[in-house]
Formats: C-alpha cells, structure tokens, sequence
C-alpha cells in the first residue's frame, strides 16, 4: 500500500463546542487568538479561508494558507479546498467539532497532500502549523 500524506489531529477543550465553533467562525473572536486568522461563511455554507502562520521562529518556514469553504454544518463541520504556500500544494481540510459528556472535541482532518519526495518534510510542517494553531485556540478558550 502506498504512502498517502495526511493529518488527522483531535484536540479536547473544557468549552463548549458551541464556544470552540464560536472562536474558529467568528472572525472578530478568531482575530483575538489569531491576528493572521480570517474565515468568512456566506449563509453558513460557502465563503473564504485565509490563515498565516505566527511563528517565525528558527526552523519554522512562514507558511500562508488560504482557501475556499466548501461545506458547512454550521456547529459540527467545516470543509476547505485549500491552498498552502510557500510549497504551493493544494489540499482538503476538514473540522469536526462535537460535544462530549464535559468536553468538546476538534478534530482537523488534512488530506490530498502531495505526494512527491518532500511528502514527509511536507506532512511534518503541516502537522507543526496545526499543532501551533490548535494550542493558540486552546490558550484563548482556557481564559
């Protein structure tokens, strides 16, 4: 069986799945915890994606994400065509967001990656950038 480059990364937060969906749908509480973060739901069904990353610290490439919805179910799932730079590859992105018993879950799905030699660096940057976005997200929600 082949190689195929993607992420599948679940995170649980002590708020309510209705404030994780808050913070990553509305652009004035997505812009607290993320300056470069922008996302725009047309009818909660279609709209944009645009994400920079935050750190350029040494070893980390600045990366630019940006991308068109595709799906909504507004409070569960997010779909995003997306289009990742510097490395210009294109991408699918799923967001699942769910109640548990105390907790809500996230769960960000990245497939399609490309599947060429860098497919690992590519993968490994990609996980990084998430688990950077995620941890921001975090940081906001625990306030």
């Amino acid at each position: 069986m082949a190689f195929e480059p993607s992420l599948d990364i679940s995170v649980r937060f002590r708020a309510s799945a209705e404030e994780v969906w808050s913070a990553l749908t509305d652009e004035e509480n997505a812009s607290k915890w993320w300056p470069g973060y922008r996302i725009r739901i047309k009818n909660n069904a279609k709209g944009s994606f645009a994400i920079k990353s935050q750190s350029k610290s040494k070893g980390k490439h600045f990366s630019r994400i940006s991308g068109a919805i595709t799906k909504v179910i507004p409070g569960e799932e997010i779909r995003i065509a997306l289009q990742s730079e510097p490395d210009n590859f294109r991408s699918e992105l799923r967001i699942y967001v769910s109640q548990l018993k105390n907790k809500s879950r996230l769960r960000l799905v990245e497939s399609g990656l490309p599947e060429t030699s860098n497919s690992h660096r590519i993968v490994a940057e990609s996980k990084d950038f998430w688990r950077d976005f995620l941890a921001a997200l975090s940081d906001h929600l625990d306030k």
